[in-house]
């Protein structure tokens, strides 16, 4: 139970409603649990991963004691003889008497002022929770007054923080709500591990980033050079065909055929996603120049080597469709 108001920072008065079904697992083998459930004051706390184990084992003790646990069985239970009695839940009053008979068994010595002690046997835990809380400059206001319960300060119109986003703040202090010294560097060890894993991992994710990177740059370099010798290719065979006579009697392209023409007859009448319109000014046509079959495609002239696909090739809009679509070149 002292690990418990360590943890959460909960009013003593919490406990005794407390039920198995308001306690839930989160990550990080802590635990939140929802205190004063079903009320105006309710809120979620937490418990360390400390707290959390030795919650697991009070509640595996009871179990061997002959206790069946159900989500309606207190958190807490008064004193009993023998497991299978009727379960009455810890009071408030049954609380400060294990915190007190805790002080005297460790052999701590508190000031008294009057009647009253300096430290509060129910609420020095409280106090200590608000105190780590508070030191904490990278925790809002609005989250330290959420874990401590104090609604009346808060307004929820303008701050409603999950469980999780709250949680998340949680865990900024989980090392100094720890109680043992051993379960503190162990803490302490792990987190040491945890944040090495992860520098190693943002590591090796930046390396394999960077050989991505370079990777992709020499596919791009690789295919600029393929794109440079293809379009100096297509320039020369521009040179040798731009003034070239036509030939109707030769049945071969570039160079012939019945719609063969001179390049300088030919103009760029619509260009498309996947095709271009050129217009033949010789002949008075418009022919498409497609994209079929991972080619170049000319439906005039049936063929992907004449004049229309040069032609059509050399503007470089049409050649960076070409390109976009993965079609190598062959002219």
């Amino acid at each position: 139970m002292i690990h418990f108001v360590a943890s959460t920072g909960a009013r003593i008065g919490a406990i005794e409603a407390l039920q198995l079904r308001h306690v839930v697992d989160m990550p990080d083998k802590c635990q939140a649990v929802t205190l004063y459930d079903g009320t105006n004051e309710e809120y979620t706390a937490f418990l360390t991963p400390e707290a959390s184990s030795i919650l697991s084992e009070y509640l595996e003790e009871r179990r061997r004691d002959g206790e069946v646990l159900l989500p309606q069985s207190p958190v807490f239970r008064s004193t009993y003889r023998i497991g299978v009695q009727k379960v009455i839940p810890l009071s408030r009053v049954g609380a400060i008497g294990i915190i007190s008979r805790a002080i005297r068994k460790a052999g701590l010595y508190r000031n008294k002022a009057g009647n009253r002690y300096e430290i509060q046997a129910d609420h020095g835990f409280r106090k200590r929770f608000a105190t780590i809380l508070k030191l904490r400059n990278d925790i809002s206001y609005s989250v330290t007054e959420r874990l401590l319960g104090h609604k009346q300060n808060l307004d929820l119109s303008y701050f409603r923080g999950t469980r999780e986003e709250i949680f998340r703040e949680f865990r900024k202090i989980i090392l100094d709500l720890t109680v043992s010294d051993e379960e503190r560097l162990a803490l302490q060890n792990r987190l040491k591990d945890e944040k090495i894993d992860r520098l190693q991992f943002e590591k090796e994710s930046k390396i394999s980033g960077l050989e991505e990177t370079a990777k992709k740059l020499l596919e791009r370099i690789e295919a600029l050079e393929t794109e440079r010798k293809e379009t100096r290719l297509i320039n020369s065979r521009v040179k040798e065909t731009i003034n070239r006579e036509s030939d109707p009697s030769n049945p071969h392209f570039p160079d012939g055929g019945p719609f063969d023409t001179r390049l300088v007859n030919l103009e760029v009448e619509e260009i498309n996603a996947d095709s271009m319109v050129v217009y033949d000014s010789e002949f008075g046509e418009s022919i498409n120049v497609v994209l079929r079959k991972n080619q170049v495609y000319c439906r005039l002239d049936k063929s992907s080597t004449c004049k229309h696909v040069l032609f059509a090739l050399a503007n470089s809009k049409f050649y960076e469709i070409v390109k976009k679509n993965d079609i190598k070149v062959d002219v």
